[in-house]
């Protein structure tokens, strides 16, 4: 972007009205993106630098898979400005509790010191599986828009 574009780029973000739902809106796009960046080098992996092509390979994983920890980071973002916005007020997916010990305690601050606490701090969100925290973060998000829509 050049530097007139991101002036006035930062000019209308500086200028927008503010509401309630732009934290959960910034984190729900910032997801979006990730997730149609996984999708392209999913399907384009030959794209990727040769060094990471041929790890992909030997441990056989498709090639998004470590972008999950982003993934977390900001499903874990999203449920903290719920819960500032709504404390215990409101119900919260099972799986979050999960999400929040893993990024909080090994992704956020590494306060985990050998690589089996690593690996056990992983097993935990691997046995409730992705499909399962993504699921429950798309019910919450939808869950928190209509709470929104019903306050206007």
């Amino acid at each position: 972007m050049d530097e007139a574009k991101k002036k006035e780029y930062m000019n209308d973000l500086k200028n927008r009205d503010y509401d309630e739902w732009f934290p959960f809106e910034y984190i729900e796009r910032r997801l979006f993106l990730l997730r149609q960046f996984a999708q392209v080098i999913d399907n384009h992996p030959e794209e990727l630098h040769s060094s990471y092509q041929s790890v992909i390979k030997k441990r056989g994983i498709i090639p998004s898979e470590p972008l999950v920890d982003f993934f977390l980071l900001d499903i874990r973002n999203f449920y903290w400005v719920a819960y500032k916005k709504f404390g215990d007020t409101i119900e919260y997916p099972k799986s979050w509790e999960s999400v929040k010990l893993l990024r909080d305690n090994f992704i956020g601050h590494v306060t985990k010191d050998t690589p089996k606490d690593v690996v056990d701090a992983y097993e935990k969100v691997q046995k409730i599986g992705f499909n399962k925290i993504w699921d429950d973060f798309t019910l919450f998000k939808a869950f928190i828009k209509k709470r929104f829509e019903d306050q206007k």
